[in-house]
Protein backbone atom coordinates (compact mmCIF):
# COMPACT_ATOMS: atom_id res chain seq x y z
CA UNK A 1 0.00 0.00 0.00
CA UNK A 2 1.38 3.31 -0.85
CA UNK A 3 0.92 6.10 1.50
CA UNK A 4 -0.85 7.74 -0.81
CA UNK A 5 -3.29 5.35 -0.13
CA UNK A 6 -2.84 4.90 3.10
CA UNK A 7 -3.48 8.83 3.37
CA UNK A 8 -6.53 8.79 1.57
CA UNK A 9 -7.83 5.84 3.70
CA UNK A 10 -7.27 7.75 6.84
CA UNK A 11 -8.88 10.97 5.60
CA UNK A 12 -12.16 9.38 4.64
CA UNK A 13 -12.16 7.32 7.76
CA UNK A 14 -10.48 9.26 10.62
CA UNK A 15 -10.03 12.76 10.08
CA UNK A 16 -13.72 13.82 11.07
CA UNK A 17 -13.03 12.85 14.67
CA UNK A 18 -16.47 14.13 15.50
CA UNK A 19 -18.90 12.10 13.38
CA UNK A 20 -17.37 8.90 14.71
CA UNK A 21 -18.51 9.94 18.23
CA UNK A 22 -21.68 9.26 18.34
CA UNK A 23 -22.31 8.13 22.14
CA UNK A 24 -19.34 8.18 25.04
CA UNK A 25 -18.34 4.79 24.96
CA UNK A 26 -17.56 4.98 21.03
CA UNK A 27 -15.77 8.57 21.70
CA UNK A 28 -13.32 6.53 24.09
CA UNK A 29 -12.98 3.75 20.90
CA UNK A 30 -12.28 5.72 18.40
CA UNK A 31 -10.30 8.66 19.96
CA UNK A 32 -7.66 5.77 21.32
CA UNK A 33 -7.74 4.26 17.81
CA UNK A 34 -7.62 8.06 16.13
CA UNK A 35 -4.70 8.96 18.22
CA UNK A 36 -2.41 5.59 17.24
CA UNK A 37 -3.43 5.62 13.62
CA UNK A 38 -2.65 9.38 13.91
CA UNK A 39 1.19 8.15 15.68
CA UNK A 40 1.60 5.99 12.66
CA UNK A 41 0.61 8.96 9.93
CA UNK A 42 2.85 10.97 11.00
CA UNK A 43 5.70 8.26 11.78
CA UNK A 44 4.80 7.42 8.01
CA UNK A 45 4.74 11.06 6.72
CA UNK A 46 8.29 11.43 8.43
CA UNK A 47 6.95 14.01 10.66
CA UNK A 48 7.72 12.20 13.84
CA UNK A 49 10.43 9.46 14.72
CA UNK A 50 8.00 8.60 17.15
CA UNK A 51 6.01 5.04 16.14
CA UNK A 52 3.35 2.34 17.59
CA UNK A 53 4.82 0.28 19.60
CA UNK A 54 4.13 -3.36 19.22
CA UNK A 55 0.24 -3.46 21.47
CA UNK A 56 -0.58 -0.25 19.31
CA UNK A 57 0.44 -1.63 16.15
CA UNK A 58 -2.21 -4.79 16.71
CA UNK A 59 -4.76 -2.68 17.32
CA UNK A 60 -4.63 -0.65 13.79
CA UNK A 61 -3.61 -4.18 12.21
CA UNK A 62 -6.75 -5.87 13.97
CA UNK A 63 -9.09 -3.04 13.33
CA UNK A 64 -8.28 -2.86 9.10
CA UNK A 65 -8.48 -7.08 9.43
CA UNK A 66 -11.84 -6.41 10.90
CA UNK A 67 -13.20 -3.62 8.57
CA UNK A 68 -11.96 -6.09 6.10
CA UNK A 69 -9.53 -4.13 4.27
CA UNK A 70 -7.15 -6.83 3.89
CA UNK A 71 -4.43 -5.11 1.80
CA UNK A 72 -3.96 -2.37 4.14
CA UNK A 73 -3.80 -4.61 7.19
CA UNK A 74 -1.22 -6.41 5.45
CA UNK A 75 0.66 -3.42 4.89
CA UNK A 76 0.89 -2.72 8.57
CA UNK A 77 1.83 -5.57 9.10
CA UNK A 78 4.67 -5.27 6.66
CA UNK A 79 5.63 -1.86 8.43
CA UNK A 80 5.57 -3.55 11.86
CA UNK A 81 7.56 -6.31 11.24
CA UNK A 82 10.48 -4.08 9.90
CA UNK A 83 10.36 -2.09 13.23
CA UNK A 84 9.60 -5.35 15.19
CA UNK A 85 10.93 -8.38 13.20
CA UNK A 86 10.16 -11.03 16.43
CA UNK A 87 6.61 -9.76 17.19
CA UNK A 88 4.99 -12.96 17.64
CA UNK A 89 1.69 -11.26 17.69
CA UNK A 90 2.22 -9.15 14.95
CA UNK A 91 3.35 -12.87 12.42
CA UNK A 92 0.67 -13.79 13.71
CA UNK A 93 -2.09 -11.30 12.17
CA UNK A 94 -0.40 -12.01 9.09
CA UNK A 95 -1.27 -15.56 9.14
CA UNK A 96 -4.79 -14.38 9.98
CA UNK A 97 -4.67 -11.96 7.17
CA UNK A 98 -3.28 -14.99 4.26
CA UNK A 99 -5.95 -17.11 5.86
CA UNK A 100 -9.26 -14.80 5.30
CA UNK A 101 -6.85 -14.14 1.66
CA UNK A 102 -7.59 -17.63 1.26
CA UNK A 103 -3.87 -17.99 0.63
CA UNK A 104 -2.84 -20.75 2.57
CA UNK A 105 0.70 -21.19 0.92
CA UNK A 106 2.10 -18.14 2.58
CA UNK A 107 0.34 -18.67 5.44
CA UNK A 108 1.82 -21.71 6.16
CA UNK A 109 5.34 -20.62 5.12
CA UNK A 110 4.69 -17.82 8.01
CA UNK A 111 3.49 -20.20 10.52
CA UNK A 112 7.13 -22.75 9.96
CA UNK A 113 8.94 -19.10 10.39
CA UNK A 114 6.81 -18.36 13.99
CA UNK A 115 7.68 -21.97 15.29
CA UNK A 116 10.89 -20.99 14.66
CA UNK A 117 11.14 -18.26 16.75
CA UNK A 118 8.72 -19.43 19.74
CA UNK A 119 7.11 -23.60 19.29
CA UNK A 120 5.25 -23.06 22.57
CA UNK A 121 3.38 -20.30 21.17
CA UNK A 122 -0.22 -21.72 21.57
CA UNK A 123 -2.05 -19.67 18.69
CA UNK A 124 -0.07 -20.72 15.77
CA UNK A 125 -1.54 -24.14 16.28
CA UNK A 126 -5.10 -22.89 16.28
CA UNK A 127 -4.35 -21.02 13.05
CA UNK A 128 -3.07 -24.00 11.52
CA UNK A 129 -5.91 -26.40 12.61
CA UNK A 130 -9.03 -23.32 10.76
CA UNK A 131 -6.69 -24.22 7.69
CA UNK A 132 -7.40 -27.52 7.92
CA UNK A 133 -11.08 -27.13 8.11
CA UNK A 134 -11.29 -24.31 5.58
CA UNK A 135 -9.40 -26.34 3.25
CA UNK A 136 -11.83 -29.48 3.82
CA UNK A 137 -8.38 -31.58 5.31
CA UNK A 138 -10.24 -32.82 8.44
CA UNK A 139 -7.80 -35.76 9.56
CA UNK A 140 -5.13 -32.76 9.45
CA UNK A 141 -6.75 -31.54 12.49
CA UNK A 142 -6.04 -35.11 14.51
CA UNK A 143 -2.54 -34.47 13.69
CA UNK A 144 -2.33 -30.97 14.58
CA UNK A 145 -3.92 -31.14 17.62
CA UNK A 146 -1.44 -34.48 18.42
CA UNK A 147 1.66 -31.89 17.43
CA UNK A 148 0.68 -28.67 20.13
CA UNK A 149 -0.03 -31.47 23.07
CA UNK A 150 3.00 -32.61 22.46
CA UNK A 151 5.06 -29.81 22.42
CA UNK A 152 2.77 -27.98 24.32
CA UNK A 153 2.79 -30.98 27.75
CA UNK A 154 5.41 -29.29 29.58
CA UNK A 155 3.55 -25.73 29.88
CA UNK A 156 0.11 -25.99 31.56
CA UNK A 157 -0.45 -22.76 30.80
CA UNK A 158 0.40 -22.52 27.62
CA UNK A 159 -1.58 -25.99 26.57
CA UNK A 160 -4.94 -24.66 28.56
CA UNK A 161 -4.67 -20.98 26.35
CA UNK A 162 -4.53 -23.68 23.46
CA UNK A 163 -6.90 -25.24 24.48
CA UNK A 164 -9.45 -22.58 25.42
CA UNK A 165 -8.45 -21.17 21.86
CA UNK A 166 -9.31 -24.21 19.56
CA UNK A 167 -12.78 -24.33 21.49
CA UNK A 168 -13.63 -20.42 20.64
CA UNK A 169 -12.39 -21.77 16.28
CA UNK A 170 -14.76 -24.91 16.79
CA UNK A 171 -17.39 -23.19 17.95
CA UNK A 172 -17.11 -20.54 15.45
CA UNK A 173 -17.43 -23.38 12.64
CA UNK A 174 -19.91 -25.26 14.47
CA UNK A 175 -17.26 -28.45 15.52
CA UNK A 176 -19.05 -28.80 18.73
CA UNK A 177 -17.91 -32.09 19.88
CA UNK A 178 -14.31 -31.09 19.12
CA UNK A 179 -15.00 -28.32 21.42
CA UNK A 180 -16.49 -30.64 23.86
CA UNK A 181 -13.85 -32.82 24.22
CA UNK A 182 -11.33 -30.39 24.39
CA UNK A 183 -13.05 -28.86 27.04
CA UNK A 184 -13.47 -32.04 29.29
CA UNK A 185 -9.15 -31.93 28.75
CA UNK A 186 -9.35 -29.30 30.56
CA UNK A 187 -11.65 -30.00 33.30
CA UNK A 188 -9.11 -32.93 34.04
CA UNK A 189 -6.54 -30.54 33.81
CA UNK A 190 -7.80 -28.09 36.31
CA UNK A 191 -11.03 -29.69 37.81
CA UNK A 192 -12.11 -26.49 39.23
CA UNK A 193 -11.33 -24.21 36.18
CA UNK A 194 -14.59 -21.74 36.69
CA UNK A 195 -14.98 -20.32 33.18
CA UNK A 196 -14.32 -24.34 31.44
CA UNK A 197 -17.30 -25.65 34.52
CA UNK A 198 -19.72 -22.80 33.03
CA UNK A 199 -19.40 -23.56 29.56
CA UNK A 200 -19.41 -27.50 30.15
CA UNK A 201 -23.24 -27.44 29.56
CA UNK A 202 -23.51 -24.84 27.06
CA UNK A 203 -20.96 -27.24 25.01
CA UNK A 204 -23.22 -30.76 26.33
CA UNK A 205 -26.35 -29.01 24.62
CA UNK A 206 -24.55 -28.05 21.36
CA UNK A 207 -23.03 -31.66 21.43
CA UNK A 208 -26.21 -33.54 22.99
CA UNK A 209 -23.66 -35.11 25.00
CA UNK A 210 -25.99 -35.07 28.30
CA UNK A 211 -24.76 -38.54 28.97
CA UNK A 212 -20.83 -38.41 28.57
CA UNK A 213 -21.47 -35.49 30.88
CA UNK A 214 -23.43 -37.52 33.68
CA UNK A 215 -20.53 -39.86 33.76
CA UNK A 216 -17.81 -37.13 33.96
CA UNK A 217 -19.88 -35.89 36.29
CA UNK A 218 -19.48 -38.46 38.05
CA UNK A 219 -15.86 -39.39 37.76
CA UNK A 220 -15.26 -35.68 38.86
CA UNK A 221 -17.81 -36.15 42.24
CA UNK A 222 -15.76 -38.89 43.20
CA UNK A 223 -12.85 -36.88 43.23
CA UNK A 224 -14.37 -33.60 44.97
CA UNK A 225 -17.55 -34.92 46.15
CA UNK A 226 -18.39 -31.23 48.10
CA UNK A 227 -18.09 -29.67 44.13
CA UNK A 228 -21.58 -28.40 44.35
CA UNK A 229 -21.15 -27.76 40.50
CA UNK A 230 -20.74 -31.29 39.30
CA UNK A 231 -23.41 -32.64 41.24
CA UNK A 232 -25.55 -29.35 39.62
CA UNK A 233 -24.77 -30.00 35.88
CA UNK A 234 -25.64 -33.74 36.50
CA UNK A 235 -28.58 -32.65 37.81
CA UNK A 236 -29.55 -30.65 34.76
CA UNK A 237 -28.15 -33.24 32.58
CA UNK A 238 -30.38 -35.66 33.76
CA UNK A 239 -33.28 -33.15 33.20
CA UNK A 240 -32.41 -32.94 29.95
CA UNK A 241 -32.91 -36.71 29.11
CA UNK A 242 -35.88 -36.39 31.47
CA UNK A 243 -34.44 -38.82 34.25
CA UNK A 244 -36.48 -36.25 36.61
CA UNK A 245 -36.35 -38.85 39.34
CA UNK A 246 -32.55 -38.98 39.09
CA UNK A 247 -32.49 -35.54 38.40
CA UNK A 248 -34.03 -34.70 42.04
CA UNK A 249 -31.31 -36.87 43.59
CA UNK A 250 -28.83 -34.86 42.05
CA UNK A 251 -30.09 -31.51 42.99
CA UNK A 252 -31.17 -33.21 46.57
CA UNK A 253 -27.02 -33.42 46.72
CA UNK A 254 -26.23 -29.95 45.62
CA UNK A 255 -28.80 -29.02 48.24
CA UNK A 256 -27.27 -30.29 51.22
CA UNK A 257 -23.46 -29.45 49.97
CA UNK A 258 -25.04 -25.41 49.66
CA UNK A 259 -29.06 -25.40 50.70
CA UNK A 260 -28.96 -21.38 50.83
CA UNK A 261 -28.06 -21.37 46.39
CA UNK A 262 -30.63 -19.79 44.79
CA UNK A 263 -29.88 -21.73 41.56
CA UNK A 264 -30.31 -24.92 43.29
CA UNK A 265 -33.40 -24.03 45.54
CA UNK A 266 -34.72 -22.55 42.28
CA UNK A 267 -33.76 -26.16 39.70
CA UNK A 268 -35.08 -28.72 42.17
CA UNK A 269 -38.33 -26.61 42.54
CA UNK A 270 -38.66 -26.59 38.97
CA UNK A 271 -37.93 -30.60 38.91
CA UNK A 272 -40.36 -30.72 41.54
CA UNK A 273 -43.03 -29.11 39.81
CA UNK A 274 -42.52 -31.25 36.22
CA UNK A 275 -42.75 -34.03 37.94
CA UNK A 276 -45.96 -32.80 39.74
CA UNK A 277 -44.30 -33.15 43.61
CA UNK A 278 -46.71 -30.42 44.28
CA UNK A 279 -46.07 -31.14 48.15
CA UNK A 280 -42.25 -31.40 48.27
CA UNK A 281 -42.59 -28.49 45.74
CA UNK A 282 -44.73 -26.80 48.48
CA UNK A 283 -42.51 -27.23 51.52
CA UNK A 284 -39.36 -26.25 49.78
CA UNK A 285 -40.83 -23.18 48.74
CA UNK A 286 -41.63 -22.10 52.21
CA UNK A 287 -38.37 -23.33 53.75
CA UNK A 288 -37.09 -21.21 51.68
CA UNK A 289 -39.18 -18.40 52.70
CA UNK A 290 -37.67 -18.55 55.94
CA UNK A 291 -34.10 -18.49 55.53
CA UNK A 292 -31.65 -15.35 56.47
CA UNK A 293 -31.82 -14.04 53.82
CA UNK A 294 -35.29 -15.41 52.16
CA UNK A 295 -34.24 -17.80 48.96
CA UNK A 296 -35.14 -15.65 45.74
CA UNK A 297 -37.42 -17.39 43.92
CA UNK A 298 -38.39 -17.04 40.07
CA UNK A 299 -41.52 -15.78 40.04
CA UNK A 300 -42.51 -17.71 36.97
CA UNK A 301 -41.83 -20.95 38.96
CA UNK A 302 -43.83 -19.61 42.01
CA UNK A 303 -46.77 -18.51 40.11
CA UNK A 304 -46.85 -21.97 38.24
CA UNK A 305 -46.74 -23.86 41.59
CA UNK A 306 -49.70 -21.99 43.29
CA UNK A 307 -51.63 -22.59 39.70
CA UNK A 308 -51.20 -25.83 40.09
CA UNK A 309 -52.26 -25.95 43.70
CA UNK A 310 -54.96 -24.07 42.37
CA UNK A 311 -53.95 -20.89 44.46
CA UNK A 312 -55.26 -18.50 41.56
CA UNK A 313 -54.99 -15.66 43.89
CA UNK A 314 -51.29 -16.27 45.41
CA UNK A 315 -50.30 -17.02 41.73
CA UNK A 316 -51.41 -13.42 40.56
CA UNK A 317 -49.95 -11.79 44.00
CA UNK A 318 -46.38 -13.43 42.62
CA UNK A 319 -46.24 -10.54 40.11
CA UNK A 320 -48.54 -7.86 41.14
CA UNK A 321 -49.06 -8.01 45.58
CA UNK A 322 -51.73 -4.78 45.56
CA UNK A 323 -54.54 -4.90 42.77
CA UNK A 324 -55.25 -1.75 43.71
CA UNK A 325 -52.05 -0.31 42.48
CA UNK A 326 -52.11 1.71 39.29
CA UNK A 327 -51.23 -0.73 36.75
CA UNK A 328 -49.18 1.45 34.40
CA UNK A 329 -46.72 1.40 37.27
CA UNK A 330 -46.34 -2.69 36.10
CA UNK A 331 -44.65 -4.25 33.53
CA UNK A 332 -46.17 -5.41 30.48
CA UNK A 333 -44.88 -8.92 31.39
CA UNK A 334 -46.53 -8.73 35.04
CA UNK A 335 -49.65 -7.54 33.36
CA UNK A 336 -49.97 -10.08 31.01
CA UNK A 337 -49.18 -13.19 33.62
CA UNK A 338 -51.79 -11.73 35.89
CA UNK A 339 -54.48 -11.71 32.48
CA UNK A 340 -52.93 -15.15 32.30
CA UNK A 341 -54.06 -16.53 35.36
CA UNK A 342 -57.19 -14.66 35.43
CA UNK A 343 -57.93 -16.80 31.97
CA UNK A 344 -57.44 -19.72 33.85
CA UNK A 345 -59.87 -18.77 36.72
CA UNK A 346 -62.59 -17.99 33.86
CA UNK A 347 -62.77 -14.66 35.63
CA UNK A 348 -62.87 -13.08 31.96
CA UNK A 349 -64.33 -9.38 32.88
CA UNK A 350 -61.02 -9.42 35.55
CA UNK A 351 -59.07 -10.44 32.48
CA UNK A 352 -60.34 -8.03 29.83
CA UNK A 353 -58.79 -5.07 32.46
CA UNK A 354 -55.34 -5.76 32.19
CA UNK A 355 -55.34 -7.23 28.43
CA UNK A 356 -56.78 -3.66 27.42
CA UNK A 357 -53.93 -1.81 29.85
CA UNK A 358 -51.56 -4.04 27.41
CA UNK A 359 -52.94 -2.91 24.59
CA UNK A 360 -52.82 0.85 25.35
CA UNK A 361 -49.18 0.49 25.63
CA UNK A 362 -48.24 -2.23 22.63
CA UNK A 363 -51.03 -1.79 20.24
CA UNK A 364 -48.94 -4.64 17.84
CA UNK A 365 -48.91 -7.34 20.07
CA UNK A 366 -51.29 -9.71 18.11
CA UNK A 367 -51.76 -12.60 20.75
CA UNK A 368 -53.21 -9.66 23.29
CA UNK A 369 -55.62 -8.90 21.02
CA UNK A 370 -56.77 -12.50 20.91
CA UNK A 371 -56.44 -13.39 24.36
CA UNK A 372 -59.34 -10.27 24.39
CA UNK A 373 -60.96 -12.09 21.75
CA UNK A 374 -61.55 -14.64 24.04
CA UNK A 375 -62.41 -13.00 26.60
CA UNK A 376 -65.41 -11.00 25.02
CA UNK A 377 -66.29 -14.16 23.23
CA UNK A 378 -66.56 -16.29 26.75
CA UNK A 379 -68.73 -13.10 27.74
CA UNK A 380 -71.32 -13.58 24.82
CA UNK A 381 -70.02 -10.17 23.44
CA UNK A 382 -69.69 -11.73 20.22
CA UNK A 383 -69.15 -8.90 17.61
CA UNK A 384 -66.26 -7.75 20.05
CA UNK A 385 -64.81 -10.81 19.97
CA UNK A 386 -64.91 -10.65 16.14
CA UNK A 387 -63.15 -7.40 16.26
CA UNK A 388 -60.63 -8.45 18.21
CA UNK A 389 -59.96 -11.86 16.55
CA UNK A 390 -59.43 -9.45 13.71
CA UNK A 391 -57.19 -7.12 14.66
CA UNK A 392 -55.41 -10.26 15.56
CA UNK A 393 -55.05 -11.73 12.17
CA UNK A 394 -54.14 -8.11 10.74
CA UNK A 395 -51.08 -8.29 13.35
CA UNK A 396 -50.56 -12.33 12.60
CA UNK A 397 -52.17 -13.24 9.55
CA UNK A 398 -50.95 -16.96 10.08
CA UNK A 399 -52.68 -16.58 13.99
CA UNK A 400 -55.55 -19.56 12.69
CA UNK A 401 -56.84 -19.68 16.60
CA UNK A 402 -58.19 -16.64 15.80
CA UNK A 403 -59.66 -17.66 12.36
CA UNK A 404 -61.01 -20.70 14.16
CA UNK A 405 -62.44 -18.89 16.42
CA UNK A 406 -64.09 -15.82 14.42
CA UNK A 407 -65.95 -18.75 12.43
CA UNK A 408 -67.03 -20.14 15.58
CA UNK A 409 -68.47 -16.46 16.82
CA UNK A 410 -70.34 -16.36 13.69
CA UNK A 411 -72.44 -19.38 14.21
CA UNK A 412 -72.85 -18.43 17.41
CA UNK A 413 -74.29 -15.38 16.01
CA UNK A 414 -76.84 -17.78 13.57
CA UNK A 415 -74.75 -15.91 10.50
CA UNK A 416 -73.93 -18.85 8.82
CA UNK A 417 -73.27 -17.14 5.21
CA UNK A 418 -70.35 -15.30 7.06
CA UNK A 419 -69.17 -18.11 8.83
CA UNK A 420 -68.96 -20.02 5.51
CA UNK A 421 -67.11 -17.12 4.05
CA UNK A 422 -64.13 -17.55 6.72
CA UNK A 423 -64.61 -21.34 6.36
CA UNK A 424 -63.27 -21.22 2.93
CA UNK A 425 -60.73 -18.57 3.74
CA UNK A 426 -58.89 -20.71 6.23
CA UNK A 427 -58.91 -23.66 3.92
CA UNK A 428 -57.38 -21.52 1.26
CA UNK A 429 -54.74 -20.55 3.70
CA UNK A 430 -53.97 -23.23 6.70
CA UNK A 431 -54.14 -27.07 6.44
CA UNK A 432 -57.45 -29.31 7.45
CA UNK A 433 -58.70 -28.78 10.95
CA UNK A 434 -61.33 -31.83 12.08
CA UNK A 435 -63.36 -29.23 14.10
CA UNK A 436 -63.53 -26.18 11.05
CA UNK A 437 -64.88 -29.39 8.92
CA UNK A 438 -67.36 -29.99 11.14
CA UNK A 439 -68.51 -26.12 11.62
CA UNK A 440 -68.57 -25.98 7.80
CA UNK A 441 -71.40 -29.10 7.86
CA UNK A 442 -72.93 -26.90 10.52
CA UNK A 443 -73.50 -23.89 8.46
CA UNK A 444 -74.80 -26.65 5.47
CA UNK A 445 -77.21 -28.26 7.75
CA UNK A 446 -78.47 -24.64 8.93
CA UNK A 447 -78.45 -23.01 5.50
CA UNK A 448 -80.62 -26.49 4.28
CA UNK A 449 -77.93 -27.59 2.00
CA UNK A 450 -78.52 -31.80 3.43
CA UNK A 451 -76.15 -33.31 0.70
CA UNK A 452 -73.21 -30.84 1.32
CA UNK A 453 -73.91 -31.26 5.26
CA UNK A 454 -73.34 -34.98 4.88
CA UNK A 455 -70.32 -35.02 2.74
CA UNK A 456 -68.88 -32.39 5.20
CA UNK A 457 -70.09 -34.01 8.37
CA UNK A 458 -69.00 -37.58 7.00
CA UNK A 459 -65.22 -35.89 6.51
CA UNK A 460 -64.95 -34.66 9.74
CA UNK A 461 -66.19 -37.77 11.27
CA UNK A 462 -63.09 -39.62 9.67
CA UNK A 463 -60.79 -37.66 10.63
CA UNK A 464 -61.64 -37.16 14.49
CA UNK A 465 -64.98 -39.18 15.66
CA UNK A 466 -63.96 -37.90 19.11
CA UNK A 467 -64.54 -34.53 18.28
CA UNK A 468 -68.08 -34.76 17.30
CA UNK A 469 -69.57 -32.73 19.87
CA UNK A 470 -68.46 -29.84 17.59
CA UNK A 471 -71.38 -30.56 15.49
CA UNK A 472 -73.96 -31.28 18.00
CA UNK A 473 -73.27 -27.98 20.17
CA UNK A 474 -74.65 -25.79 16.98
CA UNK A 475 -76.77 -28.80 15.40
CA UNK A 476 -78.34 -30.90 18.46
CA UNK A 477 -81.47 -31.26 16.06
CA UNK A 478 -79.30 -33.62 14.10
CA UNK A 479 -79.41 -36.11 16.71
CA UNK A 480 -82.90 -36.84 15.60
CA UNK A 481 -82.09 -36.93 11.80
CA UNK A 482 -82.47 -40.34 10.69
CA UNK A 483 -80.55 -39.89 7.51
CA UNK A 484 -77.56 -38.60 10.11
CA UNK A 485 -78.23 -41.31 12.24
CA UNK A 486 -77.81 -43.41 9.51
CA UNK A 487 -74.39 -42.36 7.86
CA UNK A 488 -72.90 -42.48 11.92
CA UNK A 489 -73.92 -46.47 12.11
CA UNK A 490 -72.67 -46.98 8.63
CA UNK A 491 -69.14 -45.25 9.54
CA UNK A 492 -68.97 -46.58 12.85
CA UNK A 493 -69.02 -49.94 11.19
CA UNK A 494 -66.24 -48.98 8.50
CA UNK A 495 -63.70 -47.23 11.30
Amino acid sequence: MSFEDFNDFFSDNFDNEEDNNDNDNEMLVDKALFEIIQKYKNYKQGLSKQYPDEDEFGEIIEYFILKPELDFALSIVEDALSIYPQAISIWLDKVTIYIKMDDFILAEQTLLIIQKFDPLEPYQYVLKIEMSILRGRLEDIVDTMKQAEQILKFSNDNLIDFYFDAIDLFEDYEYFDNAYDLLIKILQIIPDEDFAIGKLLQLTDLSKKHLATIEFCNLMIEKMPYEISFWTIKGICYSYIRQFENSIESFKFAYVIDENNALINNLLLLTYIKTKKYVNASELYQDGLHKTPPIKFEKELVSELFLKLKLFPEARHVFIKNFNENPDLRSEYELEKVADIYLKEKKYSKALYFLEQIIKRNPYNYLMYYKTGICYEQLNKYHKAIEHYKSSINLNFKNSKSWLNIIECYLKLKNYDLALSFAFLYLKNFKIHHKLIYFISVCYFKLNIELQAINFFMLGYKMNKRTLVNFYKYCPEARQNELFNKIINKLNLLL
